[in-house]
Parts: C-alpha cells; sequence; structure tokens
C-alpha cells in the first residue's frame, strides 16, 4: 500500500492539473482511449524516481464521440464530445508545478497544438470535466473541483469553471472572489467524479474534502442556471476515486437514467460497496448487495444494448486494487446485483482504460498491475457473449511521436506519456 500511495503522491506533484478533456474521430476513423485516475490531496513535495515519473504522466482519460453539434437530444448530448467547427481536437488544460495553461492539441496527420486564448482560472489537478450539451452554455466544457496547489496548498476546490471554444477562454461559475473563482459549488472536492445525465444536468459525487476526508455527499450542476444545489440524499458509503456510470438501457428500461457508483476508497482500503442515483428523488440507494470484490481504480464499463447483444445494459467492472487485481464482474439493473466473472483477465490490472468498441467487445489496457506495480504495455479483449477476455496484439510503439504515423493495434504515448490505443 506504501507503493500505492508514493506512486499517488508522484502522480500530485509531477502532474498537477492536466486533463484531457475531448477527442473526436470520424466513423472510419480509429479509436482512441486513454485512462484516467483522480490524484488524492498532497501535501508534501516528494520527489519522483524515473520509473514513478513514467507511471504519473502515463495515467488520462481522453474521452470521445462522434462529429458535429451538440444533438438536441440531451440523452445523446453525453455521447459528443467534439464542437464544431473543433472537428478532431483535444483541450490540455493545467499542467504540473502550478501551471494554469491551456492549449488545443489538432490530430491529424501532422497533428500541432497552440495555446488557447486564455489560461484556466487556476491551477487544478483531480478535477473532473463535462462536455455541456444544453443551456445557455452548451457547447462549452464544466471543469469542477480538485485541488489547487498554488491558492491553498493543495486544499480541495469548491470552485467551478467553463471553457468555450468559441472564445477560447475559461470563465468562473459564479463569477470571481478576490481575484478567483468564486466558491460556486456545494462542497469543495477532489477526485470526485462528474457525470452528464440524460436531462443534460450533471451530477458531481463523493470525492474528499479539504481535510482529505472521504465526502457522501454529492451535488447536481443545471446548466439552465449555471449553479450548483445539493442532491436531496447521500452516499451511503463516502468514497473517493470510485467509478460512476450512467445507465441508459432506454425508455422503460431497468434503472434506465440512473447513476452506478462503485468502489473506491473511503480512506482506509479499497471498497466493495455501490449506490444507485435516481435522478427523479435525488436520491442514492444501495445494491441490493455488495460487489463480489472490494476495488479501487477499476473501470466500469456500460454494455451499451444498441451496441451488445448479450449482456446488453449491463456494466462490466474490472481490474483494480483490492483484490486478485484479474477480476472482472458484472452489474445487472434487472437484479440490481453484481455477479463474479468466472474467467480472469489476462493481466491483472489497475488505472487502466476500458473503452466499448462498435463490435460490441471491451478493450481494457495499459495501467499498472496491482501485484508488482509493474507499467503494462498490453491490452486485451472481453468478449460479453462469451464472457472471457483474450489478449490482443497490441504492444508498445517505441520512439512515437506526431510526425510520425503509429501502426494500428500499437499502444502509443502521446505527450508527455500519457497512454493510447490506436485499432
Amino acid at each position: 500500500m506504501n507503493r500505492i500511495r508514493s506512486f499517488l503522491r508522484c502522480r500530485a506533484t509531477i502532474a498537477l492539473g492536466l486533463l484531457l478533456v475531448f477527442l473526436t474521430c470520424t466513423a472510419d476513423e480509429c479509436d482512441v482511449f486513454l485512462s484516467d485516475i483522480m490524484i488524492p490531496k498532497n501535501s508534501d513535495q516528494t520527489k519522483c524516481s524515473p520509473a514513478e515519473i513514467r507511471e504519473a504522466l502515463s495515467q488520462f482519460k481522453l474521452l470521445f464521440g462522434t462529429l458535429g453539434p451538440p444533438p438536441a437530444n440531451p440523452a445523446i448530448a453525453r455521447k459528443v464530445s467534439s464542437l464544431p467547427p473543433n472537428d478532431d481536437l483535444v483541450l490540455v488544460a493545467g499542467g504540473a508545478f502550478h501551471n494554469p495553461s491551456a492549449e488545443l492539441l489538432t490530430l491529424g496527420s501532422s497533428p500541432t497544438t497552440a495555446a488557447t486564448a486564455g489560461p484556466m482560472m487556476i491551477d487544478r489537478v483531480g478535477q473532473t470535466a463535462n462536455l455541456l450539451g444544453v443551456g445557455p452554455h452548451a457547447g462549452q466544457v464544466l471543469i469542477t473541483g480538485g485541488q489547487s496547489v498554488s491558492a491553498e496548498e493543495g486544499a480541495a476546490l469548491a470552485s467551478a469553471e467553463r471553457y468555450d471554444p468559441a472564445s477560447g477562454t475559461f470563465t468562473c461559475v459564479g463569477g470571481t472572489s478576490g481575484g478567483a473563482c468564486a466558491n460556486s459549488m456545494v462542497s469543495a472536492r477532489d477526485a470526485h467524479t462528474a457525470t452528464t445525465l440524460e436531462d443534460g444536468t450533471v451530477l458531481v459525487a463523493g470525492g474528499y474534502d479539504q481535510s482529505g476526508n472521504a465526502l457522501r455527499s454529492a451535488e447536481i450542476y443545471d446548466p439552465s442556471t449555471d449553479s450548483f444545489s445539493a442532491t436531496s440524499g447521500s452516499l451511503p458509503t463516502a468514497v473517493h476515486h470510485h467509478t460512476a456510470t450512467l445507465i441508459d438501457t432506454g425508455s422503460g428500461g431497468p434503472d434506465n437514467g440512473e447513476v452506478l457508483i462503485a468502489g473506491g476508497t473511503n480512506g482506509s482500503g479499497p471498497v466493495a460497496s455501490a449506490a444507485l442515483y435516481d435522478p427523479v428523488t435525488k436520491t442514492f440507494t444501495s445494491t441490493a448487495g455488495a460487489m463480489t470484490s472490494a476495488r479501487l481504480l477499476a473501470t466500469a464499463t456500460f454494455l451499451d444494448p444498441s451496441v451488445v447483444k448479450a449482456l446488453g445494459g449491463d456494466v462490466l467492472i474490472a481490474g483494480g486494487y483490492g483484490g486478485s487485481g484479474s477480476s472482472a464482474e458484472l452489474f445487472d439493473p434487472k437484479t440490481n446485483s453484481f455477479t463474479a466473472i468466472a474467467s480472469p483477465m489476462n493481466e491483472a490490472r489497475a488505472v487502466h482504460g476500458a473503452v466499448l468498441l462498435p463490435n460490441g467487445k471491451v478493450l481494457l489496457f495499459g495501467g499498472i498491475n496491482p501485484n508488482n506495480n509493474q507499467e503494462l504495455a498490453d491490452a486485451e479483449l472481453f468478449d460479453p457473449a462469451t464472457q472471457t477476455f483474450t489478449s490482443t496484439n497490441s504492444t508498445a510503439c517505441s520512439q512515437f511521436s506526431f510526425n510520425a504515423t503509429p501502426a494500428l493495434g500499437c499502444m502509443i504515448d502521446v505527450g508527455e506519456g500519457q497512454q493510447a490505443v490506436l485499432l
């Protein structure tokens, strides 16, 4: 556990405020996905070894979707992560050593980067980012919480800001106070989750406060008013570094529109607890049973029934610290319970990436082995039809740069060692 804490501390020291917000691909282009881990509070400036630096810079998430404007249907808006005319753009905001700068990476045969018109309002790390699909700020990116070393010596933040791609600038939600963003959120949070709901509002849940204590509270961001309000109920268990997955089983489907909160840590170690958030009552309810294994830094992937025939509507939860690291399980919205998958993953993984592919299979890749903390440069596929995992031919691509064209199926480093897979 000390090795894990050291790894997380070094990430906080090295990668303050780095955030990948959106990437797009046309229907005929490759899918790319990067893994992500929130970063806990760090009160000391731990010196990191080169290996820890590589680990720290290799774990971030890049969420992608189809091109085009945010659709009128907010249930689809959460799947879209690009803005016209900004096709194939990645927003990189913040950075190490109190860096609030931001830039846009333009993908293509010869990718380029350019600074945004203005920096973030404050340096952040452990923040969340959600593309807004409704309201007066539709098309902008909401950034919530995290921590800022320069402002409050690493304390969790209760402020939020929006990035406007039209102007290339950031604006504080709720205005400014003393030259900084006002505390517009209900609670200060770091290592929390933010999930866009089907009505376009954003559920912000859990995390830890300015004292490093895990939170049970949650709040809702309303794009129509550009403000936050507390949910009617709290999480059954205080957690941070958990997963939050929107269940989209269609109108009348089981748990449709609800959010599954699973795993994470209460500050003492990985937990197996899970709960469902009901957007109608704005309350949380524990699932019928806990997960089959406690999991920290795992992945949770919704098996979209429009893509997946077998197990469509279920949630695949895989890997993480707390068990063998190679186990996986399924959450069934019809029974609100978890079932272990008999076949283990080919590799124990934590802090890895997971994405549902158009063929209905789930790609799990990268991360670190929780049993020996070695970096991983391989990948595997989960087949819902057989409930088995098989290795892919993905391998690390050495000496890759944006000026080169990597081979399909290889695992690459994109900027400061952030890990990605080309399919």
